[in-house]
């Protein structure tokens, strides 16, 4: 593109929709009828909120009786279900209904759930930062039941990028953290490479193969996504790029905090995916390394379950601890609402999930 074009779009782009120039399928494209965008009369910011968005927009449109049952149809040989949805807001019970219907017509399916928090947002008022972290507590307490594997991610600020040894190659001057535009790209980035094994159409991974190697020990259900990018190679080799170079630019996706960032301790792996890409050929002579700039883009991705998931378990719990449940009567609200004994039930299922990454020197 155009340099000058690709500039005007860090100031023209506000949603997805102003540069996404894919031609969709009619039926793909739903909107939830039951909420308008930024109500204030009708708020979409509470989880509670979102279960009952669910019923109700089925109700009105019959989404995933019609539109979402006729792709499934479409498939050939259908792997499972790629989730992603936010969970700051009312988005991640909304997603749970999606799951909770998709669980009913397809038990055994792999279904693979991203959970998407924007730490750019940071509301100033305490209440609204305590309702954030509830909605996150109760997603991926609730989401993770629903799913195969659920993969918290963040959007990565300067200053978490910095806990994670940023690349040198993405520069602070002309990466913008506050433009979804260019934490997107960073995110997408990391999915899409860490996706290949199962969207090759020879010599692939399947979507269930790749999950339950990461779940294998039947508990882990949640896992962490990390991202090198670009990958810097040693002229010596790829290999040597990975076993000599103990300071790889990792940039961590799933670290709920700076503290769980900040924190080196080792992990104890249980499952790992790695996976490259746009990796340059050695015949050629094109390798770089940290002095050089870049030529490509490779890109170095690890889908885990380990250790390190519990810190951020333990610092979800620390935060939710804090919280006077009492005081958001908008969780409560409805039949979709959650009473006390609910939300007990999420404390200690997120104290299970966290036990269940447990390494032997600590039992």
């Amino acid at each position: 593109m155009d340099v000058d074009a690709v500039d005007k779009l860090d100031h023209t782009v506000k949603v997805w929709s102003d540069f996404n120039r894919i031609y969709y399928h009619p039926r793909s494209m739903n909107p939830i009828v039951t909420h308008q965008a930024e109500s204030t009369l009708t708020p979409f910011d509470s989880y509670t909120a979102g279960r009952k968005a669910y019923t109700d927009n089925e109700k009105e449109t019959s989404i995933f009786e019609d539109n979402f049952r006729f792709f499934v149809e479409e498939c050939d040989q259908l792997q499972g279900f790629q989730i992603f949805t936010g969970v700051d807001d009312a988005m991640g019970g909304f997603t749970e209904g999606l799951l909770d219907d998709i669980r009913d017509e397809f038990p055994k399916t792999t279904v693979l759930t991203y959970g998407l928090s924007d730490t750019t947002r940071n509301p100033s008022a305490e209440r609204a930062r305590q309702k954030e972290t509830l909605n996150r507590a109760f997603s991926i307490a609730r989401l993770t039941k629903l799913s195969s594997l659920y993969v918290p991610l963040y959007t990565p600020t300067p200053k978490r990028m910095a806990y994670s040894s940023r690349s040198p190659y993405i520069h602070p001057k002309a990466y913008q953290y506050e433009l979804m535009y260019h934490t997107s790209a960073i995110l997408s980035t990391a999915i899409e490479t860490a996706s290949l094994p199962y969207r090759l159409k020879k010599n692939g991974t399947s979507l269930s193969e790749m999950v339950s190697r990461l779940n294998w020990h039947g508990n882990t259900y949640v896992g962490g996504l990390e991202s090198v990018l670009p990958l810097p190679i040693v002229r010596t080799g790829y290999n040597d790029t990975l076993e000599t170079n103990n300071v790889l630019p990792i940039i961590d996706h799933s670290a709920p905090s700076l503290s769980v960032l900040a924190d080196k301790k080792k992990e104890e792996t249980f499952g790992e995916y790695i996976v490259t890409r746009g990796l340059p050929s050695f015949d050629s002579r094109t390798p770089y390394t940290n002095s050089e700039p870049p030529r490509s883009v490779p890109t170095l991705t690890r889908l885990a379950t380990g250790s390190k998931v519990r810190l951020g378990m333990e610092h979800r719990i620390e935060s939710i601890n804090s919280i006077s449940f009492s005081d958001f009567f908008e969780f409560s609200e409805g039949e979709n609402g959650f009473g006390r004994e609910d939300y007990l039930e999420m404390k200690e299922d997120m104290i299970t999930l966290s036990d269940s990454y447990s390494c032997d020197e600590d039992m």
